[in-house]
């Protein structure tokens, strides 16, 4: 934890990189997985914030440590659905679309808690919830951020992959639609025929409209 702390300026305040050093704990902390000590998860989320300030301060090859570090948290055997937030879940996609690996993102996507949350809206006059709705755990913007590099990086399957998470979500026929006709587009690019044909099959079955 203490190593998280390396100074990031000298003393005469001029900026240090530090990226090697990072990558070096980050080599420690993957190998001693191995041993008895097994770095527990707010020992990576530490590294993590220490890799993403050398990405965007030093230089954009560093993303290459954020990914390292996000495969490790997700990997993590106390890792569970509540441990993934919003600000890791930005932030993995963000590493996945830097680096081209479609999977993280679609690991990320899938192991986040599928499902509806209720949302309020704004209180009428009298103190009372004027009206409440249903609400996506993950954003149609993240799903199809998510999507498009999977289909942009030729790996439709991982898109795939994402679209079973999002059927268990309360998301409107539309959005539904255009995630799914993105995959499909991405299988007949690839010219995966059966599989492009087994989507559309799918679709039909729940209703989904080819947009």
């Amino acid at each position: 934890m203490n190593a998280t702390s390396w100074p990031k300026r000298s003393r005469e305040g001029r900026k240090l990189a530090i990226s090697s050093y990072c990558e070096n704990v980050i080599r420690i902390l993957e190998n001693s997985g191995e041993g008895q000590f097994t770095p527990g998860l707010h020992v990576w989320k530490k590294i993590l914030t220490l890799s993403m300030y050398t990405a965007k301060v030093e230089s954009d090859s560093n993303w290459s440590l954020v990914h390292r570090c996000c495969r490790a948290l997700i990997s993590h055997r106390d890792m569970s659905e509540e441990n993934i937030d919003d600000g890791l879940l930005s932030i993995g996609l963000d590493a996945a679309q830097k680096v081209k690996d479609p999977k993280l993102a679609a690991d990320l996507i899938c192991s986040t808690r599928a499902g509806s949350i209720l949302q309020y809206d704004e209180m009428n006059a009298g103190g009372n919830p004027s009206s409440k709705s249903f609400v996506s755990r993950v954003s149609p913007n993240t799903y199809f951020k998510a999507i498009k590099l999977c289909v942009d990086n030729e790996m439709p399957c991982e898109g795939n992959r994402i679209l079973t998470h999002c059927l268990k979500n309360d998301l409107p026929s539309k959005v539904l639609g255009d995630m799914h006709t993105l995959v499909l587009t991405g299988y007949a690019r690839n010219g995966d025929v059966e599989k492009a044909k087994a989507l559309f099959d799918e679709m039909q079955m729940v209703d989904i409209p080819v947009t």
